[in-house]
């Protein structure tokens, strides 16, 4: 499969991580680019939104959930 430039890369990370141990190696390269490009697209743009909610209805800065939120996507694929 032929990725786009970021993607590329992006793959070659995953490659390295699952080669070095550090993720899952039941991880598929173009699918997780994916869902992690979604993933990450989605918090950032939900967190920009609601930022009065996160802050109020929370007690959160956005910044802490957003750190929360990686750090989940993070421990999904990485190696135990």
């Amino acid at each position: 499969m032929q990725f786009r430039p970021f993607n590329k890369i992006i793959a070659q990370m995953i490659i390295r991580g699952i080669k070095e141990g550090e993720l899952r190696r039941d991880l598929q390269v173009p699918q997780t680019i994916y869902t992690f490009w979604a993933s990450i697209y989605g918090i950032i743009t939900m967190t920009d939104n609601k930022i009065n909610y996160i802050n109020k209805c929370m007690g959160l800065d956005p910044t802490e959930l957003m750190n929360y939120s990686f750090g989940l996507l993070y421990k999904s694929i990485r190696e135990c």
